[in-house]
């Protein structure tokens, strides 16, 4: 090795104008200052990592911030519309997709023991175990899928086209027959779709799944139309596998005999499984198979509208026609989470139960502001069988003490409350009812607390 003078190395980081001196003493032999040399191109390799990453922090907050507040935005538009509107169900299902975005970003929603009403979003912590409803959440995470949107006169990259007068054509090649959709009356119309949606194609590029809407003129514009393409023979076949027909993650099976959707709709999730030979679907669904698993669980189901999902996450192609995956059940009583494994036979449409795991976590009672064991009449009895009514209860109950205590006419509010019980909750004779009704007295409360 061949010693060197001494010298003062400086190295400057770019971004930061940051001097970083390397001073070298007399008697340093070459490997040493390569050394140097080195650790001061990490040190500004480090530095600028860091900055980069501070700038991807800040850029990934705002993101989420905008995603919580256009969850928000559409979750009162899906919950305050009407059922059978279909700017409500568009709603519903772009609040679903953007809940699956913030799933994807390390968020959750609610936490084990919540009613719905309590649940919010909120960073995963660690090890956090999912409620049956969190995992529902976290499902919607499969139905951010890009499928190519056209509309009459369009065309797209991937080589899709629609015609003016409702045509689709792959790679300038007709695609036949016409797509054809229904108008607002169920008839025929012998309009074009308003738009149709096409899911990305499968592996071997043959097969895609399609959605129409109706006519524009329509004053519903349903796209309930659903489709099977044959792009390599330019065929369209008439295919139905949901109510809705909104975009989906597609798992094709190996040689791609089937095709599994999955479907969130109406508080549900199941699995749709096309036959793509024979061009008809079937549902997977799991309640009444977990009903009938409750003594291998060793509880009571929960009664609750959603007292099991399917975990897509964990969703698995055995071989070319069969399938596994996880099941997320609430029990009432132990009231706690498990989760079973489940075999599915696409041939057959069977189901096999697999394995029971240990409970995963307890979930914890949501008690009443009353004692329950005291219940007397009707309408005590609904809101202690109900945890979501208990729980609007108990959450009745603080805000009330808490009113009275900041308050300063006591008495009134007392005869307020009174009056609230005779006239409106104890009137309810269902469970909606009364949930409509504590709903009201609590924002009521709420705008009267300073």
């Amino acid at each position: 090795m061949t010693d060197l003078p001494p010298f003062v190395a400086v190295f400057l980081c770019p971004t930061t104008k940051r001097a970083v001196d390397i001073r070298i003493n007399k008697r340093v032999k070459i490997n040493k200052s390569f050394c140097l040399v080195f650790a001061a191109s990490l040190y500004c390799g480090l530095h600028l990592s860091q900055a980069h990453a501070a700038s991807s922090s800040s850029a990934s907050t705002g993101e989420v911030k905008a995603l919580l507040a256009t969850w928000d935005r559409l979750n009162d538009r899906c919950r305050g519309g009407s059922g059978d509107d279909q700017k409500t169900l568009d709603a519903c299902d772009e609040r679903e997709k953007t809940g699956g975005q913030l799933t994807s970003r390390g968020w959750c929603y609610g936490e084990p023991g919540q009613a719905g009403y309590q649940m919010e979003w909120h960073p995963c912590k660690k090890g956090e175990m999912r409620t049956v409803e969190a995992v529902s959440t976290r499902n919607n995470g499969k139905l951010v899928v890009s499928w190519t949107t056209l509309k009459p006169g369009q065309k797209d990259k991937s080589g899709f086209a629609l015609s003016a007068d409702g045509s689709l054509s792959y790679a300038g090649t007709r695609i036949q027959p016409k797509v054809k959709v229904h108008d607002g009356q169920g008839q025929q119309s012998h309009l074009p779709p308003s738009e149709v949606r096409i899911s990305p194609p499968s592996p071997s590029g043959k097969w895609a799944f399609m959605t129409a809407c109706e006519p524009v003129a329509s004053p519903d514009n349903m796209c309930a139309f659903q489709f099977l393409i044959d792009i390599k023979n330019n065929k369209l076949y008439e295919l139905y596998w949901t109510k809705y027909g909104q975009p989906a993650h597609v798992w094709w099976g190996k040689d791609e005999a089937y095709a599994i959707l999955p479907i969130s709709q109406e508080g549900d999730t199941w699995l749709s499984v096309v036959d793509i030979k024979k061009r008809e679907s079937r549902d997977v669904q799991m309640y009444d198979f977990v009903k009938q698993a409750e003594g291998a669980l060793r509880c009571q189901l929960s009664e609750s509208e959603q007292s099991q999902v399917i975990d897509l996450n964990t969703l698995e192609w055995l071989n070319t026609h069969e399938i596994h995956f996880s099941v997320a059940v609430l029990c009432e009583r132990p009231t706690q989470v498990r989760v079973i494994k489940v075999l599915s036979d696409l041939l057959t449409g069977k189901l096999k139960l697999l394995q029971v795991d240990e409970p995963l976590q307890a979930v914890a009672s949501i008690k009443a502001s009353f004692d329950c064991s005291k219940a007397v009449s009707s309408v005590e009895k609904m809101i202690c069988s109900d945890g979501e009514l208990a729980g609007l209860d108990e959450q009745l109950g603080r805000l009330y003490k808490q009113s009275l205590h900041q308050g300063k006419d006591k008495e009134v509010q007392k005869e307020q409350q009174i009056q609230w019980l005779r006239q409106v909750r104890n009137k309810c004779s269902t469970v909606v009812c009364l949930n409509d009704a504590y709903r009201s007295r609590i924002r009521a409360l709420h705008d009267a607390v300073p």
